[in-house]
């Protein structure tokens, strides 16, 4: 996503580090993604250098490695790869798995932060959308020439394909035990015909206005665990217990935090604030 796609509608998504009993210190500017938690204290993520206007060739992206609990920046790298290259996860404390992009899928890549190099890595797909916490499954994505996505679920260890999804489903985020995964899914036609939610006539992908499914499988198989419908969801992340917390947006200017269990509940985490309200 650019910055004139965001739902803010400004062009920085900066980064703070909130402790349980203290207040927010801010690690970065820019349009911040791909944050993401590695062994110990380690925390990775990537900043796009954006136009005010546009993203344009120039663009850079910077990955970083720090210290979680002091903010400390421990490795710093300007990725080659393009503006929107951004942090998938650790595989372990020293590799990086990062997914090359500018404007789409460009190949993944693992920045060895002791050897300080970005180099090739698992040749055969296009990008990487998620990693489980120990790096030993991952999910990475292959793009076929009508734009269509494939998911491949796969053992990073041994390189074999686990299972396949071609449903227009992308992984977002496996969770702490890596058991689960969660995607985000485009209904189909047929699915928001049955609810009465409008689809553009003739067009081939349905007009969702926002409108998601967030389905969580069983990672080893792609088995279905449980679906919630989500408007505009952003940012999901799986808490320590096992439940899910991801951003909501209303009308492109309202968000709330919203956590869901696997037993299909759910409640507002937070409660709806404006886009451009400060951290608290």
């Amino acid at each position: 996503m650019t910055p004139d796609d965001s739902p803010v509608g400004a062009h920085e998504v900066p980064l703070y580090l909130v402790p349980d009993d203290g207040a927010p210190t801010k690690l970065a500017d820019g349009w911040v993604t791909g944050v993401t938690a590695g062994p110990g204290n380690l925390v990775a993520w990537s900043a796009g250098d954006w136009d005010a206007e546009f993203a344009d060739e120039d663009s850079t992206t910077t990955l970083t490695v720090a210290d979680a609990t002091t903010g400390d920046v421990l490795h710093e790298r300007l990725a080659p790869l393009g503006p929107d290259s951004s942090v998938v996860g650790f595989l372990d404390e020293n590799r990086i798995l990062v997914t090359a992009a500018n404007n789409s899928y460009e190949g993944v890549y693992v920045w060895d932060v002791a050897a300080d190099t970005v180099d090739p890595w698992m040749d055969g797909y296009d990008g990487a959308t998620a990693l489980t916490p120990s790096g030993d499954i991952g999910a990475f994505v292959t793009t076929g020439d009508d734009g269509a996505n494939t998911t491949a679920v796969v053992d990073t260890a041994t390189e074999k394909v686990l299972w396949r999804t071609t449903n227009r489903l992308w992984a977002n985020a496996f969770s702490p035990d890596g058991r689960y995964a969660v995607f985000l899914v485009t209904p189909s036609a047929e699915e928001l015909r049955e609810q009465e939610i409008r689809v553009e006539a003739g067009g081939d992908l349905p007009t969702t206005d926002g409108r998601l499914d967030m389905v969580v499988v069983d990672a080893q198989t792609g088995e279905e665990v449980v679906r919630f419908d989500a408007e505009h969801p952003e940012r999901l992340a799986w808490e320590p217990n096992g439940d899910l917390v991801f951003e909501a947006w209303q009308d492109s200017s309202q968000m709330a935090l919203v956590r869901c269990s696997l037993d299909g509940d759910c409640e507002l985490a937070t409660g709806p604030r404006t886009a451009d309200a400060p951290p608290d």
